[in-house]
């Protein structure tokens, strides 16, 4: 168990309502990590920061230091054709990439905007013929589970429709008629004791095989280099969040960490995350300690992008603690981040310099400014 003189939780990785979140507002988001006395939380959603003010906003009310983040998807169209693997394991060459330490108030950046605005359009209307192919799949099959584009759009705070926007609304749909619920699971192979029936729905209608599947543009991801230029333009630290055992079988670039790190470094990325719930408290030691040894330095986030739920204390999966030495290490990567993220605001080089590269400040360094940092901010309030 945890000593009395251990560092704090912190959580550097979860979604809002802006992206798609466990949590219905950023108050009831907020209001859990206080719950649970976590120091340091991070909003991480993807492609978008509209969420920072009010974010901002709770967390000073809770006495929480915030860290602002994003969140995008990369493809490798080489490692597509190939068949390589990253950290998605069902899309060779696809890459979930985040960003840690941003600049708040965000300075606008007409490129980053034009890249954002290009993902949007693309993803909408592939979102928007996936809603089409549902409707016709229903009504083909006598299902009266009405689906509407515009009303999905409407319900979400950002006006961005992901996968997931589509699943909990015919969910909600089919939890008020128990009749279209029945016929709807006996059609599709769901079990309603198998886990989160929005998930399956998610799985047999809109995933790659799903009957209203329908094949991504790839104009609608980043390249993993236009991915990191976001990041850094918006003041942050380029990041990798690894996905080890969080598979069945590990994925071609994280089959070791030896090789992740090497792949990472190449990449131009000195920063990793780990979503402990996913991993082995093992596997997760192993790849943790290794990669912080290659100077890699670590952050671990939960999140909470799904119905699932669960504690927003990052802990291994099937364990009720963090290892002591794993839990010193996280607290490292959140200081070093609230450091660049301090720095950055102050006009001064963070982590990494606006081109990527290692500064020549020191991780002890960076560690004693992030803490500084945080702790007055929690002294403050």
């Amino acid at each position: 168990m945890k000593k009395n003189n251990s560092p704090p939780a912190t959580n550097l990785h979860v979604h809002t309502p802006y992206s798609f979140s466990f949590f219905a507002s950023i108050p009831s988001l907020v209001e859990k990590a206080a719950e649970e006395k976590i120091v340091a939380l991070g909003i991480n959603d993807f492609y978008t920061t509209e969420g920072y003010d009010e974010f901002t906003e709770e967390c000073l009310r809770k006495n929480i230091y915030p860290v602002y983040g994003l969140e995008v998807i990369a493809v490798n169209l080489e490692d597509k054709k190939n068949g390589i693997l990253w950290n998605d394991p069902n899309n060779p060459g696809r890459i979930y990439l985040c960003g840690k330490g941003l600049l708040y108030p965000q300075e606008r950046n007409d490129w980053v905007v034009s890249i954002i605005n290009r993902i949007k359009d693309c993803s909408q209307k592939r979102m928007k013929k996936m809603v089409e192919k549902v409707s016709d799949f229903f009504a083909r099959k006598s299902i009266n589970i009405p689906l509407n584009y515009e009303q999905i759009k409407d319900s979400t705070p950002s006006g961005w429709v992901r996968e997931r926007h589509i699943a909990r609304e015919i969910y909600a749909s089919i939890s008020e008629n128990k009749e279209e619920k029945a016929k709807l699971c006996q059609l599709l192979g769901i079990e309603e004791t198998a886990g989160s029936i929005a998930e399956q729905l998610r799985g047999k209608l809109l995933k790659f095989g799903g009957v209203a599947y329908v094949e991504e543009d790839n104009d609608a991801f980043l390249s993993p280099e236009e991915a990191r230029q976001v990041f850094l333009n918006s003041g942050g630290i380029p990041v990798y969040p690894v996905l080890s055992d969080g598979a069945p079988v590990l994925t071609d670039k994280e089959k070791s960490p030896n090789r992740l790190s090497k792949e990472l470094k190449k990449m131009g990325y000195w920063m990793a995350e780990f979503i402990p719930p996913r991993n082995s408290s093992k596997v997760l030691k192993k790849y943790v300690k290794a990669l912080r040894e290659e100077e890699i330095v670590v952050t671990c986030g939960t999140e909470h992008n799904s119905l699932k739920g669960g504690l927003l204390t990052p802990l291994p999966k099937g364990m009720q603690y963090m290892d002591e030495e794993l839990t010193e290490i996280f607290w490292e990567g959140c200081c070093i981040v609230a450091a660049h993220q301090y720095l950055r605001k102050v006009g001064e080089e963070g982590f990494v310099d606006q081109e990527g590269k290692r500064t020549a400040k020191s991780l002890s360094e960076l560690r004693e400014i992030g803490e500084f940092e945080i702790n007055s901010f929690l002294a403050e309030k």
